[in-house]
């Protein structure tokens, strides 16, 4: 696992990161990788779920971005803000 801290510390947060992102976006390094991010007191928590071919989800990554890629990812169109 490569950020073993983000997931165990925010594990518990996976479902209303999931249902009330403040940001959603596509992976495009992962075919079917969706992006959910949730700010919490200035430190916001990507999931990162893809779907398999048999459409089963699963979580791929775990890890806290900062704002300047969160920023960088919105100019590009990797990310759009919830509405």
């Amino acid at each position: 696992m490569r950020h073993p801290g983000a997931y165990t510390k925010y594990f518990r947060s996976i479902k209303y990161i999931i249902q009330r992102p403040d940001y959603l976006g596509l992976n495009p390094n992962v075919k079917d990788g969706i992006e959910f991010i949730r700010e919490y007191k200035n430190i916001a928590v990507l999931v990162s779920i893809t779907i398999n071919k048999n459409g089963y989800l699963y979580l791929s990554s775990m890890y806290t971005i900062g704002n300047h890629k969160i920023q960088k990812r919105l100019k590009s169109g990797r990310l759009i803000p919830n509405p």
